[in-house]
């Protein structure tokens, strides 16, 4: 069977369509040598092992290549078959996986519908403290074991986006049996191309090769070595001297240098935004007007110039880019940089002056989050707004995206998957990416997003997403900033990398089975 990154075509599929069955040619080999080991420079220590808890973005080296989800992305971000082989849609609320057979978790226990049912559940338990729950909750109504290799799934409603979901980071199959004994907060055990075999926190993270991994062939490699190294020169100096052979979040002055140095091979993209996250059930950022004059005080152009070098791109709009089928030109073009109108919309807050305006804003000293920052700390305070710098620990932005516990907060986040109904993630009013957590609720957007979930035709999709972005525009609930350069590089003669597209990059270094190192 071909890999999780086969970059056959996808059919898309419709009520009674199915998959292709196991049977038809397999891909081409994509190991054009196999064996040997790929040291991989990570920006920080990957935190937690829980597969169906977000750690950020550096989780996915460790999570995606030793656990497995039910439907997957390709190369072209499109979905795929993982263990679920095949699948149909008799109705829009029910979808009929057929498992693979033979797979086998690493400990050797074999995979069943019953772990496809356990992980559902484990999800939903509120004792798991899941990402993904909430998303679970609205939207499935049974998970029925058929027989050993069948598992039916009925939908509350008819859901856009649910195979995106399944192929999220955050719903790995895990295994029932081995959750009678085992911690999935200290250990691993999954079905995925790499079994952890030994780390040190901060230090280094060894994966081995699955011998029993159900894609034939694969992975290339023997063994894969995660080596966390948060500062980002040091980073670029371990894989210059080929200390390590690969690395992640390249910083914006390298990229190019890269780019042109003989002997290197750079993967960029542009699938992170950096945005600040405002709380509207705290004064004085409980008055929507205040939260549009942050909007328009800022100047993104020069933010992405001096925090990046000028290779980021603004965010003008919102979290729909160019290119994509629900991009609306007349909403993506709100922002602009325009103190006047920040003037007078602090004014007709009550704010005579913007020096009578005082914030706490909190960042991470990352510099990917804290350059971003320390220019807006700078453009806000040249307004007049007194503004108040506190520098958190990573683990500190992770409990405040949770609880809600800030004022204004830096961050920055990567879609977790590319329909516009990531909105309700957000801002829907249960969303668990933010809403949730600050009390935010409109009505009105609650209703739009719910059935934007519901539907399925692009066009009345995107009419109602146009009037989605319409309502955040006069919520303001972040300051959207700018989408960053997002880089992975390695010397020339590791092969098999494949940058995922339509936003998605982030997962790309989840899918390392192909990855493999010439001669």
């Amino acid at each position: 069977m071909p890999g999780r990154l086969s970059t056959g075509v996808v059919v898309l599929l419709l009520a009674g369509a199915a998959w292709p069955a196991a049977g038809q040619p397999a891909a081409a080999d994509p190991c054009g040598v196999r064996g040997g080991t790929v040291r991989f420079a990570i920006h920080r220590d990957p935190i937690g092992f829980d597969p169906h808890v977000n750690y950020g973005a550096t989780s996915s080296s460790l999570q995606g290549n030793v656990y497995d989800s039910l439907v997957q992305y390709d190369a072209g971000a499109r979905i795929a078959p993982a263990l679920a082989e095949a699948w149909t849609t008799p109705d829009p609320r029910t979808y009929v996986f057929k498992l693979r057979e033979g797979v086998t978790f690493h400990d050797g226990s074999p995979f069943t519908a019953q772990d496809v049912q356990f992980s559902f559940q484990r999800v939903q338990d509120p004792k798991t403290s899941a990402t993904r729950r909430r998303d679970l909750d609205r939207s499935l109504e049974s998970v029925t074991v058929v027989d050993a290799r069948t598992v039916r799934v009925r939908l509350k409603e008819p859901s856009a986006t649910f195979l995106d979901m399944l192929a999220g980071r955050e719903m790995y199959i895990v295994s029932r049996r081995w959750a009678e004994r085992g911690d999935f907060r200290k250990a691993m055990n999954g079905t995925g191309p790499f079994r952890l075999v030994s780390h040190e926190p901060n230090v280094r993270y060894i994966l081995e090769r699955n011998p029993r991994y159900w894609a034939k062939g694969l992975p290339c490699l023997d063994r894969l070595e995660l080596v966390p190294i948060q500062d980002d020169r040091a980073r670029v100096n371990a894989l210059k001297s080929q200390t390590v052979d690969f690395a992640e979040y390249i910083p914006w002055q390298e990229i190019e240098v890269l780019i042109r140095t003989r002997g290197y091979k750079v993967y960029r993209g542009y699938d992170v935004f950096n945005f600040v996250r405002l709380n509207p059930n705290r004064p004085p950022l409980n008055n929507p007007k205040v939260r549009q004059a942050l909007n328009f005080a800022i100047n993104r152009p020069v933010i992405t110039q001096i925090a990046f070098g000028g290779q980021g791109q603004p965010m003008t709009g919102f979290l729909m880019r160019r290119g994509h089928w629900a991009y609306n030109p007349q909403t993506s073009n709100v922002w602009k940089h325009d103190p006047e109108r920040a003037r007078t919309l602090l004014r007709e807050a009550g704010y005579a002056r913007p020096q009578d305006l005082r914030l706490v804003f909190e960042a991470v000293n990352l510099s990917v989050h804290f350059d971003t920052a320390q220019v807006i700390l700078t453009q806000l305070r040249q307004l007049g707004i007194q503004v108040d710098m506190r520098i958190i620990e990573v683990p500190t932005l992770f409990q405040k995206r949770v609880r809600g516990d800030y004022t204004m907060v830096m961050d920055g986040l990567s879609l977790p998957w590319s329909d516009p109904d990531v909105y309700s993630e957000y801002f829907h009013s249960t969303g668990t990416a933010y809403a949730a957590a600050v009390g935010f609720k409109s009505a009105r957007l609650d209703e739009l997003l719910a059935e934007g979930a519901r539907i399925s035709d692009r066009e009345k999709r995107q009419t109602i997403y146009t009037e989605v972005e319409k309502i955040l525009f006069q919520e303001a609930p972040w300051l959207f900033v700018l989408w960053r350069p997002q880089a992975e590089a390695g010397m020339s003669r590791v092969k098999g990398y494949h940058r995922m597209g339509d936003g998605l990059g982030t997962y790309s270094v989840g899918y390392l089975e192909t990855l493999y190192m010439e001669k």
